[in-house]
């Protein structure tokens, strides 16, 4: 039953991973002569900026394709926004294969779409692909001008940093009095860069709308867990024939989980770590014959506390914008306490550490509740060659969401 059950998981993440994309949400693009023109918008992975969207007037319609030359804005209604641009734009790399000897950039004319993250009388936009991210900052009426940061070579073991981005900053602060202890906290990443524009607009006292806010706090979600697990336990033993199963009994469960989700392919993907604990108690009645008594019936009783730690990967699928479903496999490990599993005729073991894997779906009727099915593989318990130990269950769980935030939607 449970191969078939695993089989069957295992089909059902492949199929919502293939198809389970999302496609449109309500959103706008401004056309070449001004207009601004209402309805849907592809939400394709635009981590790696694209030069073209695609666009339905209503859901019905087909899908027409836009491109650099059709529109000059784009975006999805409070939640993102690109804009047509003419920049100078340095594309050198960080790595150590690509990366240049030169400290000055080397600045190349290019129109594009960037990404608004804050939008205000000092705009702070970006532009990334898979290769590389370049932040810009732009004042009103005037063009976007790069941040300027890079790596380079100074000698061929030894790399520097150009980070004149921190000047850059000083100087658009108000009469340029942020203090150089204050600059050189600056870092070249967008949680820095949303903190460093967002104080740059207030102390203009000057309005602005943010775009990457809840893409910065939101990448860690926490999880308080409790539920239950229904094991099964077969054994034997070859030297005494012993055999047996340990009927299905309910073990407790209860422990935390973090979530990291991927920037990428609008938050569908995410890494999980869980660490809970849970006890067993299990006893039978079992046949057996051994060298001294031919027959007889004698009792094989199973008790231990675990800890468990699971490494997984989860795919969501999303309903009208919300994450409705998710489907995983993970890792497990299995640290016992005091476990021990005892045979007729005295003979008592410790049950060791283990491995095996978890498949499984999850439900979110609430942006801070999860109801979680999962299926274990068989996974040995005592490691000895003359013992056959397998142990599988089914899970329910159930998980809040420790975060005040609302979860990614």
């Amino acid at each position: 039953m449970f191969k078939k059950t695993l089989i069957h998981l295992c089909f059902l993440f492949f199929s919502l991973s293939v198809f389970g994309q999302i496609n449109f949400k309500q959103g706008y693009y401004v056309n070449t002569t001004g207009e601004k023109v209402e309805g849907l918008i592809s939400n394709s992975d635009w981590s790696d900026h694209p030069s073209v969207f695609y666009f339905k007037s209503s859901p019905e319609s087909l899908n027409v394709e836009l491109g650099i030359n059709d529109a000059i804005e784009y975006g999805i209604e409070g939640q993102s926004k690109f804009q047509k641009h003419i920049v100078d734009i340095d594309r050198s790399l960080s790595s150590r294969v690509g990366m240049s000897n030169k400290r000055n950039p080397i600045f190349e004319k290019d129109t594009l779409f960037l990404s608004v993250v804050i939008e205000g009388s000092i705009s702070l936009l970006k532009y990334e692909s898979n290769q590389y991210f370049r932040y810009f900052y732009k004042e009103t009426g005037k063009a976007p001008i790069q941040l300027i940061y890079k790596k380079y070579y100074k000698s061929s073991d030894q790399i520097g940093q150009n980070k004149e981005f921190q000047q850059q900053i000083k100087n658009l602060s108000v009469n340029g009095s942020m203090s150089d202890s204050e600059m050189g906290r600056i870092q070249y990443n967008e949680r820095s860069l949303f903190r460093i524009f967002k104080e740059l607009n207030e102390k203009n006292q000057t309005d602005y709308i943010t775009f990457g806010e809840d893409k910065v706090n939101q990448k860690i979600q926490f999880y308080a867990v409790g539920g239950t697990r229904y094991l099964n336990n077969e054994i034997k033993e070859f030297a005494n024939y012993y055999s047996g199963s340990v009927p299905y009994e309910f073990t407790f469960l209860m422990g935390l989980e973090s979530e990291l989700i991927l920037p990428f392919k609008n938050n569908r993907w995410s890494l999980y770590f869980g660490s809970y604990f849970h006890r067993y108690s299990g006893e039978k009645e079992i046949e057996y014959s051994s060298r001294i008594i031919p027959k007889s019936v004698g009792t094989m009783n199973i008790s231990y506390n675990t800890i468990e730690l699971n490494f997984g990967v989860r795919n969501r699928v999303f309903i009208n914008s919300r994450p409705v479903f998710y489907i995983f496999p993970a890792i497990s490990l299995n640290f016992p306490i005091n476990g021990t599993i005892s045979f007729p005729e005295d003979n008592t073991y410790k049950i060791n550490t283990c491995f095996n894997y978890n498949i499984g779906m999850g439900y979110n009727p609430t942006s801070k509740i999860t109801i979680e099915l999962s299926f274990s593989t068989l996974k040995d318990f005592l490691h000895k060659t003359e013992y056959q130990t397998e142990q599988q269950g089914i899970g329910l769980l159930v998980k809040y969401n420790l975060n005040r935030q609302k979860s990614s939607e």
